[in-house]
């Protein structure tokens, strides 16, 4: 007993002595001149790492340290690291290092590399700035913050992706979109919708040849490398909750257009003094219709009632809004999410977990929901191993419009613009009618609510994205590294339509289902070698392999006749002959077997010259073109860092250029081949071809050269990249047309080159750079010009009349259309310019007939922007900071498809509504103006192309971050910050639409994109 109190008595004391021998230093870590606090910056004592820790959003640290440690050390990325004599309270300033300013940064395979090595054109975005945007499209984040890279949201419609595309287009038919990998796994624009924004670390946008000719045939149009967050070591072993929350609602957008109709007196004056229903007054034209509702009563088995009392007509009474009522909704958007992250000196992991809720603004179902979760896992096991896994899954269920680019005349925009505000949808009581009588259409429509009771189409998805990898260092300067991944998605589609619709012929239900599963499986294999000699050569080596495999499988199947509400499942279809449906069911899939390396070179830190070989083979194409060699060369001169490192007011200048190609693949995959598809003759099994094949088809080739100059200056305050570029596309893959005696209308050959030259330009400026202030401004900028240098069969041109487009040699692909010439002064007619044989117009050469074939021509206008970009500015102070977003576009047309019926003066579209403009028809008494006569039916001509170049406030976020110092005694929370959102605030633009940004080369019931107010809470553990 005594030796036991003995033995407790000392170990008491060894503690105290232990305790005793342990000191607690605090400190403030600051930089620069204008001694800012050094956030998260790391802290150790030297010569023992395994103690230390990380300043806090105020530089300030806390740290327990040995009697025997003498200095700490302070390091952060950008700035030098620094040892300092340990004393009870220190004040450290820590100054730019620019060697180590450099980011590292993954462009391709391997373990990444310094920005400042980097010969290509690249950009990187963080994930502050895409993170707390109000969307599910991930990218709508990035308009207007990289140049050259042109982002479009062409419809409001929440279940909507952005149209991306890298430095133009560089093929006419085949795919432009950009190639998107996710921790080095290949993945679609869906996937990436279906991620929480707040997990993405960084975006690393590649440009060039010596970028992305690494991924060879995936990688003519660019590529988007998403890096998502991983946990951070932390010497306590502790670990980090963050929780976001927002709230916000969206809001229409633009109204101009809909002011700018006739209310519904104004309509019905212009209606009856063109004769409409052969009234020549109101007075008669309300009882004619009236008298057409009752016709069309006794004519419908179910019964109709007027829009609005004949007897009592008041003007003011009869101006509804149908903008509002069918596209008014404030729709609420739900964003929630929570993150788990840390990690010791081995093991490091990140999860989370997030909801997203969006609805959208149309009348009928229309929304996006989104629940998400992720794992990350790094572990080295061993010094020489390291491994980790990605765990990625989302559900998503979507309801999406159905009305864009539809003249549906019951939603949509479109449906506000052609409904006549003398009627509204309301009964005397001040409720709903069940449906509602358009005039334009001769016949009874039912209100997308009354629709909305009996059809239902929903959308759901699973995406997963698995991926894992194990990192071998058998010696020093080795890295072996394999990564297996999946792809996957599958998708459920429900069409149901209940039984008892009164409306329709047929009232019987009916019910569509189909199901998606598509899989792309990715396995990689690289091997990395980093060496150096005589402490100024650096050599990194990388061989590769990769096997890339995807397939699909889509089933779907319809069954009609359906009687009751409470049996809709396919089964209870009927059995009738003339009501059978055979199921559908399409297979497709494709492989890739990839080889690659790439060599980097470095002298002295200011030299760096980089050599990259990747040979593809696909099976997309014919066994005697299945493979094709890409390569690249770049280098990189540092001026700066060679002659110029005394010049005092420079940090930077960097002179880079690379030269390379890649591959363009993006077509179906069985386009080579000629091949047999079903068919049902009178239920008989047949077999018809269906695809003529081309067994010569092979790669589409770009090559690419690009040179550019890094200039940063004062301290690091101004920062500028500027990049000039020639995209060569040959052998492109375009769809020609063939003569119809070989019964195809066409098939894919390698014919036609074209051409894409621009200059990218980023610069910003810190314009006060304090401990408490910071503000700033940027700008980014994108000049492409685009040009078709060679068509099939040696054309001049090719005109596209369907589609209101042509390809003409020498020029970019723009509009096709008729050249309106005005109105005949003396006539009321209308005017065109008749081309000459060689497309040109002049005063002297115009008709009024209409013929399309001898008038269409090359209108010089296009609808992809030869100019766009986005510039921001900013202020913050202590906790408080504004930042401000706008974007631009410069040089777009588009068709406004909706002219063609408000504006539209046949007696055939008296019926609708119409825009004020048809006040100024051309008259005897009014002969000068260029509306022709009422009667004239106008064409799809030039003056229904409209400039949609526009400037838009794209994001305003104010935030504020509670002071650190409120929460040191509460010990559980670390930091608040408390933001509102403003997106699509403000639009100036001449386009006459609703949204110049909604649509492509065509807007006909538009989705326009949405204002959006959010507010959000962050809140850190």
């Amino acid at each position: 007993m005594k030796r036991l109190a003995l033995f407790f008595l000392m170990l008491t004391a060894s503690i105290g002595w232990a305790v005793a021998q342990n000191r607690t230093i605090t400190g403030t870590v600051t930089s620069g001149e204008g001694k800012e606090p050094v956030m998260f910056a790391n802290v150790v004592v030297e010569g023992n790492t395994s103690i230390g820790t990380t300043t806090d959003v105020d530089g300030k640290f806390t740290l327990s340290v040995p009697a025997s440690a003498k200095k700490l050390t302070f390091s952060y990325v950008g700035l030098k690291t620094i040892s300092v004599p340990i004393t009870k309270v220190m004040n450290v300033v820590m100054t730019t290092d620019d060697r180590t300013l450099d980011q590292v940064v993954v462009v391709g395979y391997g373990s990444g590399q310094k920005l400042s090595t980097i010969s290509g054109s690249m950009a990187r975005v963080s994930g502050e700035q895409i993170a707390e945007k109000p969307v599910a499209n991930v990218m709508d984040a990035l308009q207007g913050k990289v140049a050259g890279m042109s982002v479009l949201t062409t419809s409001g419609d929440p279940n909507a992706v952005a149209n991306v595309q890298i430095h133009g287009a560089g093929s006419l038919t085949a795919g432009t979109a950009p190639l998107y990998i996710v921790d080095g796994m290949q993945t679609d624009l869906a996937t990436v919708m279906a991620m929480n924004s707040n997990d993405i670390e960084s975006m690393n946008v590649l440009m060039d040849a010596s970028s992305t000719s690494i991924y060879g045939a995936r990688a003519a149009n660019g590529v988007v490398v998403i890096t998502t967050k991983k946990g951070k070591r932390s010497d306590e072993g502790l670990g980090r909750i963050t929780v976001n929350a927002q709230y916000g609602v969206s809001q229409f957008l633009n109204r101009k257009p809909y002011d700018e109709m006739m209310t519904g007196d104004e309509l019905l004056e212009y209606q009856a003094a063109h004769g409409y229903l052969k009234a020549k007054t109101k007075a008669e034209l309300l009882a004619a219709l009236s008298k057409k509702a009752q016709n069309e009563n006794e004519r419908e088995a179910w019964p109709f009632i007027p829009l609005f009392d004949v007897a009592d007509y008041n003007p003011a009474d009869y101006n509804f809004d149908w903008l509002n009522f069918l596209m008014g909704r404030t729709a609420p958007t739900y964003n929630a999410d929570i993150s788990f992250s840390g990690g010791s000196n081995r093991t490091q992991y990140y999860i989370s977990m997030g909801t997203l809720s969006q609805e959208g603004l149309d009348r009928g179902r229309n929304s996006f929901t989104r629940y998400n979760g992720r794992v990350s896992v790094d572990s080295r096991v061993k010094d020489w191993l390291k491994v980790g896994a990605n765990l990625f899954g989302a559900y998503t269920t979507q309801y999406a419009s159905s009305f864009e680019n539809n003249p549906y005349v019951n939603s949509g925009t479109f449906g506000a613009l052609s409904q006549p505000r003398y009627l509204t949808p309301y009964d005397e009581n001040g409720e709903l009618r069940r449906y509602w009588y358009l005039v334009q259409i001769g016949s009874t429509n039912v209100f997308q609510d009354i629709i909305d009771k009996y059809r239902s189409n929903t959308s759901n998805g699973y995406q997963a994205n698995v991926s894992g990898y194990a990192e071998l260092t058998p010696i020093q300067g080795l890295i072996i590294k394999t990564q297996a991944g999946l792809d996957l998605t599958h998708s459920s589609t429900s069409r149901i339509f209940l039984p008892g619709a009164y409306w329709l012929n047929d009232q019987r239900g009916t019910r569509s289902e189909e199901r998606s599963l598509a899989g792309l499986f990715t396995w990689t294999n690289t091997a990395e070698y980093r060496t150096s000699f005589a402490d100024q050569h650096k050599l990194t080596f990388l061989l590769g392999q990769e096997w890339v495999q995807s397939r699909s499988d889509v089933i779907g199947a319809y069954v009609k006749g359906l009687e009751h509400p409470e049996f809709m499942l396919l089964g209870s279809g009927s059995t009738q002959p003339e009501d059978l449906m055979l199921p559908d069911q399409v297979k497709s899939g494709y492989n890739y077997l990839s080889f690659f390396g790439r060599v980097n070179y470095s002298f002295d830190n200011y030299l760096h010259v980089d050599l990259s070989l990747r040979s593809d083979a696909s099976s997309r194409f014919g066994l005697d073109n299945q493979t094709a060699l890409f390569y690249s060369v770049g280098a990189t001169y540092d001026i700066y860092r060679a002659h110029l490192e005394h010049v005092k007011w420079l940090n930077t200048l960097r002179l880079r250029a690379s030269w390379g190609t890649t591959g363009n693949s993006s077509i179906p995959t069985l386009a080579f081949y000629p091949h047999l598809d079903r068919v049902n003759y009178s239920g008989i099994f047949g077999l018809q071809a269906v695809t003529i094949g081309n067994p010569n088809l092979g790669w589409e080739k770009q090559s690419n050269l690009n040179v550019g100059v890094d200039f940063d200056a004062f301290d690091n305050r101004l920062h500028t990249v500027t990049n000039v570029y020639h995209r060569i596309t040959d052998d492109m893959l375009m769809q020609v047309p063939l003569s119809y005696i070989t019964g195809f209308a066409s098939r894919y050959e390698n014919v036609g080159s074209m051409t894409n030259t621009g200059v990218d330009l980023t610069a910003s400026y810190d314009i006060v750079r304090t401990r408490d202030w910071n503000v700033y401004a940027s700008v980014v900028l994108n000049y492409n010009h685009e040009k078709i240098t060679k068509l099939f069969y040696d054309l001049e041109e090719y005109k596209r009349p369907t589609y209101g487009l042509v390809y003409k040699k020498g020029e970019a692909e723009q509009f096709l259309v008729a050249e309106y010439a005005g109105v005949n002064p003396e006539t009321g007619k209308q005017r065109w310019y008749l081309p000459d044989e060689h497309g040109n117009i002049s005063e002297d050469r115009v008709t009024e007939n209409y013929e399309e074939d001898k008038l269409l021509r090359a209108s010089g206008k296009k609808f992809r922007a030869p100019f766009n970009g986005g510039f921001s500015m900013g202020a913050s102070w202590k906790g408080l900071a504004l930042d401000i977003d706008w974007s631009f576009n410069v040089g777009k047309y588009m068709m406004n498809n909706d002219r063609y019926f408000t504006e539209n003066l046949s007696a055939d579209f008296l019926s609708s509504n119409k825009s004020r403009k048809v006040l100024d028809a051309w008259t005897k008494d009014k002969p000068n103006t260029d509306v022709p006569k009422f009667g004239e039916q106008i064409a799809f001509d030039s003056r229904l192309i409209e400039n949609a170049s526009f400037l838009r406030l794209k994001n305003v976020r104010l935030s504020y971050a509670l002071p650190s110092e409120w929460f040191e005694k509460i010990g559980v929370i670390s930091g608040v910050r408390v933001y509102v959102t403003g997106r699509n605030l403000l639009t100036f633009t001449k386009y006459s639409g609703f949204d110049p940004e909604a649509g492509t080369n065509l807007s006909m019931n538009s989705y326009p994109n949405t204002r959006q107010y959010v507010g959000g809470l962050q809140i850190t553990f």
